[in-house]
């Protein structure tokens, strides 16, 4: 990953169900948006 940040590659999200994920792991959502550059997310799946 060292090497991909070095060059600025962009990192994205497919949060199909990033809902499920915050769920199960007690996570806020801003926590995701730290670490990536841009998220989807789907609001017909999981929920």
């Amino acid at each position: 990953m060292r090497r991909w940040l070095k060059n600025n590659l962009l990192f994205h999200l497919d949060g199909a169900r990033l809902w499920n994920a915050l769920v199960q792991t007690n996570t806020k959502a801003s926590d995701y948006g730290k670490i990536f550059d841009s998220i989807s997310v789907c609001l017909s799946k999981g929920l």
